[in-house]
């Protein structure tokens, strides 16, 4: 399997990143990690079932039960009011491990607040699609987010690759590189030129193989000795803050190369 070394440093940060209290920690800064994120705990449950670490998949699986919200929502980090998208990454999780009432309350949970807040302004944030795609609500919503949505300003690659996905769409653009944190309108690079490798890694997933095996070559390039990753980088300086989310998209990126 290529990338197989990198991506056991991934599962083994992982391993460290869970929490004696249970889920997984959003960040680790300094050897410190922070606190449980559900979001992240949630969807990270399909790709270490996919990794074959069912044991890890099943303890995460057990604590989102734990702190789910009576009515199937989940907070957000650090305990903010419930939202959409964490709580659809939480259903995808419990889904995947076979709970799926927890599941499924969390869904009807997510599709009545979608529905709510598309009434009211319709109006909703792009990387929403994705969680309407997970909680079977129609993405056409989302359709024509280049035009609604990244004309007025930047946009981060996070959120476009959340759209993205949800939608089923293929990026158009093709870094030779990394991907940028931020792009304009029409993928026009940013005046700072940040990259992200967790970002990447998100396109990665919705590219050929052959692409993606170019994308994770580059962001590999980044990947601390402990298997994290950095947030952001400039291509010669990394921050020291290593968020869980990314590695997720590391391993599934490398399961799409090797698919």
């Amino acid at each position: 399997m290529r990338f197989s070394l990198p991506a056991e440093k991934a599962i083994s940060w992982l391993k460290k990143a869970e929490l004696i209290t249970g889920g997984i920690a959003a960040w680790c800064e300094g050897g410190e990690y922070g606190i449980a994120y559900p979001e992240v705990t949630g969807y990270l449950i399909p790709t270490l079932l996919d990794w074959g670490e069912a044991g890890l998949a099943r303890r995460l699986a057990d604590w989102l039960m734990k702190v789910q919200n009576l009515d199937g929502s989940f907070a957000g980090i650090g305990g903010t009011g419930p939202t959409v998208f964490d709580t659809a990454a939480c259903a995808e999780g419990l889904e995947a491990i076979g709970e799926l009432d927890a599941a499924n309350s969390a869904k009807n949970w997510a599709r009545a607040v979608l529905e709510q807040s598309i009434k009211e302004d319709g109006f909703v944030a792009i990387y929403q699609a994705r969680a309407a795609a997970i909680v079977g609500f129609p993405t056409h919503y989302w359709i024509d987010w280049p035009e609604r949505y990244w004309k007025k300003d930047y946009l981060r690659t996070h959120y476009i690759a959340y759209c993205m996905e949800g939608l089923g769409e293929i990026p158009s653009h093709i870094p030779r590189f990394m991907y940028y944190k931020y792009y304009a309108w029409g993928w026009k690079q940013p005046p700072s030129k940040t990259y992200c490798p967790g970002s990447t890694c998100q396109m990665a997933c919705l590219l050929d193989r052959s692409t993606a095996e170019g994308l994770v070559n580059t962001v590999l390039e980044y990947q601390n000795e402990d298997g994290s990753l950095p947030l952001h980088t400039d291509g010669v300086r990394a921050n020291g803050v290593s968020w869980s989310w990314q590695l997720k998209f590391l391993l599934d990126a490398i399961r799409r190369v090797n698919e």
